[in-house]
């Protein structure tokens, strides 16, 4: 069984790599760039080399591979991430893992929801797994202002969200890859227990840090330019 997976040096892709390497599974980990991402993340990863942006990186990158963690980088383009997704029908692939996010359903306008689509109409056996707000956002993005301005800045209103540790996201999606059979062509939404409002959030980092931590609730256009 050979295993690549994809956005290894974001947070759930390298979330995904540690548990794996825990549990002495053996994977590629595809990167645009071997020589850096040794350099950062060491030697004892085996790298492949994969650049949606040029396609003769295609074929070596997925040379002899079974299984696809697969993730979408928000800097490629949807042209060329889609080029790769049709270009997995002519591989070894036999069986797709997918992070989407938990809301496609009401938001089809999404990258996601088409590279949903166009995953299933290649015909490969999927697992579509569609996490909730991850937990680890308040501890990077969010960590400046909350440390040095003590307060967390989204644009989230009233609204509330199920958060859910990345490192459970890890464990799912491994699960799927050591038996794929079961999990052939089905979708799973991924969420913690409770839902929170980040001003309960605000309220919670106020009693655990012993400080006060305050929503801002910001305008969407200020919190783009942010």
């Amino acid at each position: 069984m050979t295993i690549l997976v994809t956005g290894f040096t974001g947070n759930v892709g390298l979330a995904v790599g540690h548990a794996m390497m825990k549990r002495h599974i053996p994977f590629h980990a595809a990167v645009i760039d071997p020589a850096a991402a040794s350099e950062k993340f060491g030697n004892a990863f085996h790298y492949r080399h994969l650049d949606y942006a040029d396609i003769s990186t295609f074929s070596q990158a997925l040379k002899g591979v079974d299984q696809l963690f697969l993730m979408y980088p928000s800097q490629v383009s949807t042209r060329q991430f889609h080029l790769f997704l049709r270009y997995l029908r002519f591989t070894s692939v036999r069986h797709i893992v997918y992070l989407s996010f938990k809301d496609v359903p009401v938001f089809p306008l999404t990258p996601h929801h088409t590279i949903e689509k166009i995953i299933q109409e290649t015909g490969i056996p999927f697992t579509i797994i569609r996490p909730g707000y991850y937990m680890q956002n308040l501890n990077l993005f969010m960590r400046d202002d909350i440390r040095f301005h003590e307060q967390i800045v989204t644009p989230a209103g009233l609204g509330k969200t199920s958060m859910i540790d990345i490192r459970d996201i890890a464990t799912f999606v491994i699960r799927c890859l050591e038996h794929p059979a079961p999990h052939f062509n089905r979708v799973y939404t991924l969420h913690g227990e409770e839902v929170f409002g980040f001003h309960e959030i605000a309220s919670l980092m106020t009693l655990l840090l012993g400080k006060t931590i305050r929503y801002t609730n910001p305008s969407i256009p200020f919190f783009q330019m942010k």
